[in-house]
């Protein structure tokens, strides 16, 4: 499958669900580096030597060390996390679907 057919099946796939965006919760500290870097895993910010402020609950992260090399997103807006942290410098970041098709290195 070439890429522009890629593309269009993450596109119908996205449609078909009813996925305009996509969610990414994080610390209000960590906007300018996301905004510098774009939003990367743990591991891609270790390998790259990109310092980050881990505002993370570090009982979940020790039960998700595999997931690390992926960017935690949600299909909602209103995640329970959201609700448990309310006023600790957190904010929601939304994704346009536009750049979920475009962007390779969303899978």
């Amino acid at each position: 499958m070439d890429n522009d057919e890629y593309k269009k099946k993450k596109e119908l796939i996205l449609k078909e669900l009813d996925i305009g965006s996509l969610w990414h919760f994080t610390d209000f500290r960590k906007l300018k580096s996301i905004l510098e870097h774009g939003l990367l895993s743990r591991n891609d910010c270790d390998a790259k030597g990109i310092k980050y402020i881990d505002s993370s609950n570090q009982e979940v992260q020790e039960r998700r060390e595999e997931y690390h090399d992926c960017v935690p997103l949600f299909f909602a807006d209103n995640t329970p996390m959201l609700y448990t942290t309310l006023n600790q410098n957190k904010i929601l970041l939304e994704l346009d679907f536009k750049l979920i098709i475009e962007e390779d290195g969303i899978e």
